[in-house]
């Protein structure tokens, strides 16, 4: 429901026609999904402040639920993983945000040992952050 009232079908649609590899598409709609999340948090904590209880609940809703969805789809996915533990923690559930920063941590450890660990060690991939990695382990780390 999420993704049709965001306007997120279109932009899953649009996906497989320049890739037919699942595991791809997975990954793609699971960082569109982080996308959607991660601009929930910002109206949440606005929410929050403002004590509006209803736009607090949907903006959760949809972080929440669009949140699980990615790591649904693809597990390694620790934009997911951090972002749950943020809303939690904003809403003031301490234990839910540690649950879920200590199930990023490992998804994490396993990315460093991969092939992007290893790309961003010998400093042949130029796309992402060398510190990519280190700066996902200290968020998570903050929830814990």
């Amino acid at each position: 429901m999420h993704s049709m009232n965001a306007g997120l079908v279109a932009r899953y649609e649009a996906l497989g026609q320049d890739n037919d590899n699942p595991e791809i598409i997975r990954a793609q709609i699971s960082d569109i999904l982080c996308q959607t999340g991660n601009r929930a948090i910002p109206l949440l904590a606005k929410a929050l402040e403002a004590k509006q209880i209803d736009a607090a609940t949907k903006a959760m809703m949809l972080a929440g639920d669009t949140f699980e969805a990615a790591i649904a789809l693809a597990k390694n996915q620790i934009v997911a993983y951090a972002g749950l533990a943020a809303i939690y923690s904003m809403a003031g559930k301490t234990d839910k945000a540690q649950s879920y920063a200590k199930l990023g941590l490992p998804e994490l450890e396993e990315m460093r040992r991969g092939p992007l660990g290893r790309s961003l060690r010998d400093g042949s991939c130029t796309v992402f952050p060398a510190d990519m990695l280190d700066q996902a382990e200290q968020q998570l780390r903050t929830y814990l």
